[in-house]
């Protein structure tokens, strides 16, 4: 496939990544999160077009979209905070002035939401301010 018809699919598809991220099904939310986590890990992923389109689909998340996901919030918690850090190693990738400040707003919005909700719960940060935590304990097994 040549890039040019990858970009092309791509554009096609960045739209129903963000309705899936937002349709208030919280199953469609973890599996596009794993699909974008599998993408976002490798640097051909940033390419000049994409880098805001990035943005954009690590920004749908937002208390509206939270609302709906908290019957598997851990999962939910742990999937966004894996896909931040899939793309913080690629940070350099976002060469346009404008795009930095963006993309360091949302690792930081991240890490403010994930304290929010879990503010009853020790979170240690890492990865430049990402919070990271053990993976959830199903409270029926204590």
């Amino acid at each position: 496939m040549s890039q040019s018809h990858a970009v092309a699919q791509n554009e096609k598809v960045f739209p129903i990544l963000s309705q899936r991220l937002t349709s208030g099904n919280p199953n469609d939310y973890l599996v596009t999160v794993h699909k974008l986590k599998t993408w976002l890990s490798s640097d051909k992923a940033y390419y000049p077009a994409a880098r805001g389109k990035i943005i954009e689909l690590l920004e749908v998340r937002n208390a509206r979209t939270i609302g709906w996901l908290m019957p598997v919030a851990p999962q939910a918690a742990c999937a966004l905070r894996e896909l931040v850090e899939t793309v913080v190693p690629h940070l350099h990738l976002f060469e346009e002035g404008s795009l930095r400040p963006k993309v360091s707003r949302v690792i930081a919005m991240t890490e403010n939401l994930l304290r929010k909700m879990f503010s009853d719960r020790v979170i240690r940060t890492t990865f430049q301010g990402i919070p990271a935590r053990e993976p959830p304990v199903d409270i029926n097994e204590q």
